[in-house]
């Protein structure tokens, strides 16, 4: 409860529209504190949270937290869930 998605930000390389997504979305969601905890999270053996936990990790965020689980290993274990909508995606071009 309270997360946002930021959709297609755990590829091993980002385009640089995606990386300013990415970044833009982190500040928003610390209000620019990089020692605000953020825990990122996929579904279970999805590497993606991995790879957005190191980028944030690279940006300067203090407190960086995986949860391998995912929302099903989170669901599973009982705890709440709410529905989410992704954060707009920026146009990529073509």
């Amino acid at each position: 409860p309270g997360s946002i998605w930021l959709p297609d930000t755990g590829y091993g390389v980002l385009a640089p529209v995606m990386q300013e997504y990415f970044e833009h979305g982190l500040q928003e969601a610390t209000s620019g504190n990089r020692d605000r905890t953020l825990v990122f999270y996929c579904l279970k053996d999805c590497w993606m949270s991995w790879n957005a936990a190191k980028r944030a990790l690279a940006l300067g965020y203090t407190h960086v937290d995986w949860y391998p689980d995912g929302t099903d290993g989170w669901a599973a274990a009982g705890f709440p869930m709410e529905a989410r909508e992704p954060v707009p995606r920026p146009a990529m071009g073509g």
